[in-house]
């Protein structure tokens, strides 16, 4: 904590060689106007291995990030890194002396940034401007036409009647997911040739008995199609449980696979 105190520091951490792993609830201040921590690249001042720093905190980053060069670049190829997996910043990205090709070497794949942070994204992320000078980066798993979503259970929260929600990739971490029918939504659920796989809390299910991959409750038209739905949680007893106007298109509800206790794939209560 470079802000707590009289000092002049202008890094809280620097890294110049070696493999750093910022983890857990890691928490980095810089002073203000300064320089939180660095990834350098300085190949002729005595670390051509570069240093390999990986970002993976659920704390907060205060001050910038600096991905840069110290000293010359004599023509070699910049082994430096720095992975960005999560943090919560509030700062801005200082790459000015690399070169573009050198600027590859920071990848960021999640967390909530105040500075723009789409020129350093990794392969199938996006950044999504939540409000102004903050943007959250995340791997969608579905989409609603040209809008992402971190997760399924977030796309089909967010479906009005007439929309297609679309899964983008296999998932073996969903949660459960119940659809309200209170408000009498019509949808397409397309999981787009992949496999939802329930093994995270919370699951769906009533009260008391939160056993299920899916809870579709009374009111709403559904459609599913194009996929599978799984389970890998001991605690699931059902794969789907339907009171809702259901059509299955080209799907499978697969009891069979995985680590579970589902007595039924498939129950049809009502609609």
């Amino acid at each position: 904590d470079a802000a707590t105190g009289t000092n002049n520091a202008s890094y809280a951490l620097s890294n110049n060689c070696g493999v750093t792993q910022i983890t857990g609830s890691t928490t980095i201040r810089a002073k203000d106007g300064q320089i939180a921590f660095d990834a350098c690249w300085a190949p002729n001042k005595g670390y051509p291995e570069g240093a390999q720093v990986t970002l993976n905190t659920t704390g907060k980053i205060v001050g910038d990030i600096e991905f840069d060069l110290w000293g010359d670049n004599v023509g070699t190829t910049c082994l430096t890194t720095l992975n960005i997996l999560n943090c919560d910043m509030t700062g801005s990205f200082l790459t000015t002396s690399l070169t573009e090709a050198a600027k590859t070497n920071l990848v960021i794949s999640g967390g909530t940034f105040s500075a723009d942070p789409t020129a350093y994204l990794a392969k199938n992320c996006v950044a999504a401007k939540k409000a102004e000078n903050t943007w959250t980066v995340f791997e969608p798993a579905a989409a609603i036409n040209t809008t992402n979503y971190a997760t399924l259970a977030d796309a089909v929260a967010a479906a009005k009647s007439g929309d297609t929600v679309k899964l983008l990739k296999d998932v073996t971490d969903g949660t459960g997911i119940i659809v309200d029918g209170t408000d009498g939504r019509n949808f397409v659920i397309d999981f787009n040739s992949h496999t939802y796989t329930v093994s995270q809390a919370p699951l769906a299910g009533s009260s008391g008995t939160e056993n299920q991959c899916f809870q579709l409750l009374k009111g709403s038209t559904i459609t599913m199609k194009n996929g599978a739905i799984t389970a890998n949680n001991s605690k699931i007893k059902m794969i789907v449980q339907n009171y809702c106007n259901l059509t299955l298109e080209n799907m499978t509800i697969d009891a069979a696979t995985g680590t579970n206790n589902a007595s039924y794939a498939l129950s049809n209560n009502c609609g």
